[in-house]
């Protein structure tokens, strides 16, 4: 029984969240929607930061915005 909460995906959990509610959300709001321990939280916030997936602002925790000025930049590298 207790191996269940690790079959968890939380980073998925935590990016469905914040994609459905499409604000920042703190901490708090995203560890008590999720039912999950601070810890443990910390844990997936940490490792979607560290790969880009998502941001932290004074408002909490939101994702990380896809725009096609990253293509824009990448095709002009060349240009002085």
């Amino acid at each position: 029984m207790s191996s269940a909460p690790h079959n968890r995906d939380l980073t998925q959990e935590v990016l469905t969240l914040l994609q459905k509610e499409q604000i920042p959300l703190t901490r708090e709001a995203i560890r008590s929607s999720l039912k999950v321990k601070n810890t443990t939280l910390g844990q997936a916030l940490i490792s979607l930061h560290h790969n880009g997936r998502i941001q932290r602002s004074h408002k909490g925790w939101g994702l990380v915005p896809i725009t096609p000025s990253h293509a824009t930049q990448e095709g002009n590298k060349h240009d002085p």
